[in-house]
């Protein structure tokens, strides 16, 4: 079973090696996204990135994964 993303874990893009840091909050934000199926989601879930930076980059959970259990 995949585990789930949390505030404090080390993560990477899947598509974008730039965003990877440790996320520092989470939030909902309101989507029209549609599916496949036609049906829609009102929310998607959100984390904030610190990349080694410093800075703070936004990605959707989806489209992010753990690099450190």
């Amino acid at each position: 079973m995949a585990r789930v993303i949390k505030i404090g874990d080390r993560v990477q893009a899947f598509l974008n090696a730039a965003i990877s840091g440790e996320v520092v909050s989470m939030e909902w934000i309101g989507s029209n996204l549609t599916t496949a199926g036609g049906t829609t989601n009102s929310s998607q879930l959100v984390c904030s990135v610190r990349t080694s930076s410093g800075k703070i980059v936004k990605a959707l959970v989806s489209d992010l994964f753990i690099t450190d259990y």
